[in-house]
């Protein structure tokens, strides 16, 4: 008797998960969004969740949304960024791709090319999509479609101490290459022995360690993977790849350094010229307690950089941005959610300025003139954004980085000849394109 109760008690337990299984099933069935009774529910999968300085900052955004959308629950999703990409697409191929997330780089393109992003265009205003700064949406479109829409613009900059800038008697940043190369030779001589890099160049990563070289290719008149071509094997990247090496061999600057480790020397007076986003401005009053807000501007300036050959100033252009999954079904809920995070007083306050992000819409930087007038935040807006330009990305940019990453590393640990370099890559990146 008391084994057929056991039995009895088992049945139920079994019925009950099979219940639960089902209705997560039947919840997640591939082009359904949730609901929970009359609430539509969006999976909001991000990285801003998962990092213990934002990870509240998010709640609190997400509590006031539903607070003024009492019909909108929104589940938050916290992945870490390094693992954003493998899962979001392992869901998005599975049927159960969430409803918002927040991508970067390349991640938007590969999407794309799955069919898996919505068409924010049939969504946002017009006047939403004329406030958009124009690099970064431009840089959000697939063909016609725009796949995405930039949530915080960190375009990389032309950092520069002005103190050792000053020792080594250069008065301005340099605005030419030319001039650029001899800057790089005086901060060389005058600080030599003492552990002091003149220059910032980061090659330890695939994706972020090719797009930190990619402005640097621009510079030298090479544009890769762009009218049909690898275009590694040309006379200007090759000049690349020996200034490259130079700058590694000769040690202008520290090989194999992680870029957290740049942006500690940077916060710490070791690093005279850098290349990166707006938001090292938190990095470094984070990593150096004796820099505030009050004398941040007096120790850093922030330029376009250096004018190479082809004659005007180019920036790879880096953000975060956020995509709807072409599976939801709720779409309006959706994009309704996502201008909340691009445009809302609190996602603006609590988490995009404390970033040390550009705002995605003009009108919001106008909005917080006062945050936006200091120096180093005119420059990235008048100097640095106009000279943005997106990268060449699409579904093989992935597989084509880690072979760029490669020649990068070859050039600047091996002895290996230039030449042979080039024509590998070259090589290896055509096959992958079909060129």
């Amino acid at each position: 008797m008391k084994r057929g109760k056991r039995c009895m008690s088992n049945t139920k337990r079994v019925v009950r998960f099979v219940g639960v299984v089902l209705f997560i099933v039947a919840v997640m069935l591939p082009g359904q969004t949730a609901s929970a009774g009359d609430k539509t529910v969006l999976r909001f999968v991000n990285w801003a969740s998962a990092e213990a300085v934002t990870r509240e900052t998010i709640n609190t955004v997400i509590q006031k949304f539903e607070k003024q959308n009492p019909d909108i629950t929104v589940e938050n999703i916290a992945i870490p960024f390094g693992q954003i990409r493998t899962q979001i697409i392992t869901m998005t191929a599975g049927g159960n791709a969430p409803e918002i997330m927040q991508m970067s780089g390349n991640l938007p393109f590969e999407l794309a090319a799955m069919g898996a992003l919505a068409d924010l265009s049939q969504f946002a205003s017009q006047e939403y999509l004329a406030d958009v700064w124009e690099g970064p949406l431009k840089a959000s479109m697939s063909g016609e479609k725009l796949i995405s829409v930039p949530w915080a613009v960190t375009p990389f900059g032309f950092w520069y101490n002005k103190e050792l800038m000053k020792k080594a008697g250069i008065d301005a940043p340099p605005t030419t290459w030319e001039d650029f190369e001899k800057a790089l030779d005086m901060v060389k001589e005058t600080y030599a022995g003492q552990g002091i890099d003149a220059f910032e160049l980061f090659t330890a990563k695939a994706g972020y360690g090719v797009v930190h070289n990619w402005s640097l290719m621009w510079a030298f008149g090479a544009f890769p993977l762009e009218d049909g071509k690898a275009g590694f094997n040309t006379p200007e990247m090759k000049k690349y790849f020996t200034w490259l090496r130079k700058m590694l061999k000769e040690e202008y600057t520290t090989g194999g350094f992680k870029l957290r480790e740049f942006r500690e020397e940077l916060a710490k007076g070791r690093l005279v010229f850098g290349f990166d986003g707006p938001y090292v401005q938190g990095m470094v009053k984070s990593l150096n307690a004796e820099i505030t807000d009050e004398n941040l501007n007096d120790i850093y300036g922030v330029a376009a950089p250096p004018v190479g050959v082809t004659g005007k100033p180019l920036v790879a252009l880096d953000f975060h941005c956020l995509g709807m999954s072409e599976q939801t079904t709720d779409k309006e809920a959706a994009w309704k959610f996502i201008e909340f995070l691009t445009s809302s007083d609190v996602v603006i306050e609590q988490y995009l300025l404390p970033m040390g992000a550009i705002l995605p819409l003009k009108s919001s930087v106008e909005k917080y003139a006062d945050a936006f007038g200091t120096p180093i935040n005119k420059a990235f807006i008048e100097q640095v954004l106009p000279a943005t330009r997106g990268i060449p990305y699409g579904p093989r940019w992935g597989q084509a980085a880690q072979f760029i990453l490669n020649a990068l590393q070859k050039v600047c640990f091996t002895d290996e000849s230039i030449e042979q370099i080039a024509a590998d890559v070259d090589k290896n990146v055509s096959v992958i394109y079909g060129w």
